[in-house]
């Protein structure tokens, strides 16, 4: 499967989500969960919208990538481990998101050219990673900061969207 294929295959599961998320949003009671913490929805969006970023940026070509992918494996394990209230998930949990903090910053120092969405994907790693190390200390600006992390995700990929749309279209991306 090309780079477009999985690309388009990626925002039409994202655009069915969405949908989904507005009739969640008004129909509540269909839906088990009702916190934003705990949307089935919102977590598959924002899985399909990373993945299709991930695709196609260079960040898939990298070294980091791989620690990364492995970073995200020990969330995994850290996230059964805390279900099963087993100890030292939060210790696991805390040391893989920053893993994840870390690579990613150096993946985005070593590149060459950092472009606006660049710093938008390093705004919105960042803003997703931080509520994990501010749940300890403070939920309620743990929840604040998730919700600015949506907000930075959701800008980030409309900004992802609008720079793939020129490519595909045969111009150079403007951002």
């Amino acid at each position: 499967m090309s780079k477009l294929a999985a690309t388009r295959f990626l925002i039409a599961g994202l655009i069915l989500f969405i949908c989904m998320a507005v009739v969640q949003y008004f129909y509540p009671e269909i839906f088990r969960f009702k916190s934003l913490e705990n949307s089935f929805l919102l977590a598959s969006a924002q899985i399909l919208a990373v993945a299709a970023m991930v695709i196609n940026g260079s960040l898939i070509e990298t070294r980091h990538f791989k620690i990364i992918l492995i970073c995200l494996g020990v969330t995994l394990v850290g996230r059964v481990m805390r279900i099963m209230h087993l100890p030292r998930a939060k210790e696991i949990l805390l040391i893989s998101d920053l893993a994840i903090l870390i690579s990613y910053l150096l993946h985005f120092y070593s590149k060459p050219e950092k472009r606006i969405l660049d710093i938008l994907k390093l705004l919105t790693v960042v803003l997703l990673v931080c509520p994990t190390f501010l749940r300890e200390f403070d939920p309620v600006l743990s929840y604040d900061v998730m919700l600015i992390g949506y907000l930075a995700l959701v800008i980030t990929f409309i900004t992802f969207l609008w720079t793939q749309r020129r490519s595909y279209l045969g111009a150079n991306p403007v951002v």
